[in-house]
């Protein structure tokens, strides 16, 4: 799914880790208009760009006129569209049809609920044969695209290479712990590709602040490393998890090196604990509060203490 990104992007890559929240990305949207061999009648919808379209379920009425008298017209119609990881799209669309040309059709198109000025392709639309089953027949016309802001509030973003990790707060859960929590989504956004995905989500809880981000993920090589206060995840980028190399209680710090194969871990007890990420092997073990990062070669000097 091609999106459209915004330039300031291109600062929360240069910011890395360092930003604590990531300004709007925008999705591309296509609007289209269908039109029923049978009886004639126009229908138009929404979708992300290679992604499901979903029709209003009402035919268009084409009964207004524009003010020069050129063309009929329908009224406003909001669309929604789903994107990636369950989230929707709003915008809305008016379509014009020509008096001297009923077969030429035009759209209008803008986002909803912003008051922005419509998008309005001049060129008639062109239509092409689409029969979704034997027995209907309809003409789709090409899309037209309007740009829509991602809904959020994006924040708490983490880039590795050309993926930027961020959350989308998801409303209220109850927690596996017990009590309520805030869930949240991550996604991951490949700036290479223009590709985004939901990987995967979690909850913060509203009583333990230490389970909080950024404690709970960290960008490392091509994978995810997701921790809590009892054990480290290792996590695909596409949400997959791909094993659990170190459990114990009482985990408050955490540091990863660069290539994502290692971390470092302290736990309650003060041992800290180097662990080789595939295998779950612990590597070494140090007693006493030693940098995190110093154990790590190559690691820049980060050490997500909780404490």
């Amino acid at each position: 799914m091609a999106l459209g990104l915004v330039a300031a992007l291109a600062g929360v890559i240069a910011l890395g880790a360092a930003t604590g929240s990531i300004p709007a990305f925008l999705v591309l949207v296509e609007v289209t208009i269908w039109r029923d061999l049978d009886d004639g009648n126009l229908y138009v919808g929404a979708r992300e760009e290679g992604g499901l379209w979903r029709r209003h379920p009402a035919a268009l009425d084409l009964s207004a006129t524009s003010a020069s008298g050129r063309f009929r017209h329908s009224g406003t119609v909001r669309l929604t569209a789903p994107l990636t990881g369950g989230a929707e799209a709003a915008v809305e669309a008016v379509v014009w049809r020509s008096v001297a040309d009923p077969a030429r059709l035009h759209v209008s198109v803008r986002l909803a609920d912003r008051g922005r000025s419509w998008r309005t392709v001049d060129a008639p639309l062109v239509m092409r044969v689409y029969e979704p089953r034997e027995w209907q027949r309809y003409e789709r016309a090409d899309p037209v695209s309007v740009d829509v802001p991602f809904p959020g509030p994006l924040s708490d973003a983490r880039v590795s290479g050309p993926l930027v990790v961020f959350t989308v707060e998801s409303g209220e859960a109850w927690t596996d712990a017990g009590g309520w929590g805030l869930s949240k989504d991550v996604y991951v956004l490949d700036t290479a590709t223009g590709k985004y995905w939901r990987a995967f989500d979690y909850w913060h809880s509203f009583d333990y602040e230490y389970l909080d981000w950024p404690g709970r993920l960290t960008t490392a090589g091509a994978r995810l490393i997701a921790w809590d206060e009892r054990q480290v995840r290792r996590i695909g980028l596409a949400g997959r998890q791909d094993a659990v190399p170190y459990e114990a209680e009482g985990i408050h710090a955490l540091s990863v090196s660069p290539d994502g194969a290692k971390v470092a871990v302290m736990a309650e007890d003060g041992i800290l604990v180097v662990v080789d990420v595939a295998t779950g092997e612990a590597l070494l073990r140090v007693a006493g509060r030693t940098e995190l990062a110093a154990l790590l070669p190559d690691a820049p000097a980060r050490a997500f203490l909780l404490d």
